[in-house]
């Protein structure tokens, strides 16, 4: 017990000091953009890039650990969509946010912080084949789906290229792709580089989590409430489960991969979905209750979790 509380503690305790000081006069939201775009362009990527350049064991990679967490989040991504349909009658680029928003955690903000505190660097490997994957397998399903759906018709010449910038300007991707990439060649990272890296790294996880709690101010519950506590309960309670059931019966995951998946499938709908709504401006209102809800909400759901797989650590 003593160890689940150092580790939810803190990763929630930052949060809410973002909270609070966001709530100042002083504190002006560009502070929190600003701190976001360090954490998301310059802290995260020092922090993946140095821990993948040192070489990943390649030998000991569980497959199973993208193959399960990527159908449960498909099979629910189509789930959710029909359901929102049939319940809400929501339309088709209102599905694809709906569903995304269902599947898509806070990856970056809250799980790399929450990984490395809970399982430290054994941790990375599974933590890297599930962010590797993340946007690229889940953002070209809802961009499709909303290019598709959007008023005007659909221009297929734009989709092309919305998803190779969807990739190739995602710093989280690149930062992963050529770490390994440096990793594979043996070469070591020069002193200077590798100092200056873990200055970066090092802030990443404080400064996420606070630059998080700082955004969630500016987010309002608004639109209808039902549509987002029912995607917060899908991403909180439905996806882990899912993919604990998939991942430990079907794939039968070691048990440190398993907790790593099944915590990163606990994490709530990320900001990525209200980002994305805002720039179809579609389901904006909503996207912004669910990530709010579930962020919230996942101080119980998570500590729930933790306390569920921690015991790995001492196995």
């Amino acid at each position: 017990m003593t160890n689940l509380i150092n580790i939810v503690f803190p990763v929630f305790g930052l949060i809410g000091l973002g909270m609070a000081m966001a709530r100042h006069p002083a504190f002006q939201p560009t502070v929190s953009k600003g701190l976001s775009d360090f954490v998301y362009f310059l802290a995260v990527p020092a922090l993946l890039f140095s821990l993948t350049a040192k070489g990943l064991p390649w030998a000991q990679v569980e497959w199973g650990i993208t193959v399960s967490y990527f159908a449960v989040c498909y099979l629910l991504f189509i789930v959710s969509c029909l359901f929102s349909f049939k319940v809400f009658g929501l339309s088709l680029a209102q599905q694809a946010l709906f569903g995304m928003a269902g599947v898509f955690g806070n990856t970056v903000l809250m799980g790399i912080p929450l990984i490395m505190s809970a399982f430290g660097e054994a941790g990375v490997l599974p933590l890297a084949m599930i962010i590797s994957f993340h946007s690229i397998f889940l953002l070209p399903l809802v961009i499709v789906m909303a290019e598709v759906a959007r008023e005007g018709g659909v221009d297929l010449r734009r989709i092309p290229k919305l998803l190779i910038q969807t990739i190739c300007l995602n710093p989280i991707i690149m930062a992963l792709v050529f770490g390994t990439l440096w990793g594979l060649t043996e070469v070591g990272v020069p002193t200077g580089v590798t100092k200056l890296l873990e200055l970066l790294g090092a802030a990443a996880a404080p400064c996420a989590l606070f630059a998080l709690g700082a955004s969630l101010v500016q987010l309002k519950l608004a639109g209808d409430i039902s549509e987002s506590i029912t995607v917060a309960i899908i991403k909180l309670a439905v996806m882990p489960l899912s993919v604990w059931m998939v991942g430990g019966y079907v794939f039968e995951l070691p048990q440190l991969w398993l907790a790593v998946a099944v915590v990163m499938a606990a994490l709530p709908s990320g900001t990525m979905v209200f980002l994305t709504a805002q720039r179809y401006d579609l389901f904006v209102q909503r996207a912004a209750s669910t990530v709010l809800i579930s962020t919230l909400a996942s101080v119980v759901t998570l500590t729930l979790v933790l306390w569920l797989v921690l015991p790995v650590n001492h196995q």
